[in-house]
């Protein structure tokens, strides 16, 4: 678990923050680390660089679907190519 974003998650926190809505950063669920985590919509956000891990992600994804949470995967280029793109995606999964 990382006390500091890194640059691509310092730029949707900015985002983020123009919205309403409560949301935490880098805090565990359920034995994982999520990126950003809203908890009033079970919906996890995770923000993909270039070394991840697919097999391992989608494990991950499935067993925190099972316990009822939505995961979000947006790459680091999407964040930094289309910002508000990304920002309304995660505001319209949010019901």
């Amino acid at each position: 678990m990382r006390s500091a974003p890194t640059r691509t998650e310092a730029r949707l926190i900015a985002a983020l923050q123009l919205r309403t809505g409560r949301w935490f950063f880098q805090v565990p669920v359920f034995g994982y680390i999520a990126d950003f985590y809203f908890p009033s919509r079970r919906l996890i956000v995770e923000l993909d660089g270039p070394h991840h891990h697919l097999q391992r992600d989608a494990a991950r994804d499935a067993a925190l679907k099972r316990k009822g949470l939505l995961t979000l995967r947006f790459s680091n280029a999407a964040v930094h190519d289309d910002l508000e793109h990304v920002v309304a995606m995660i505001y319209a999964s949010q019901g």
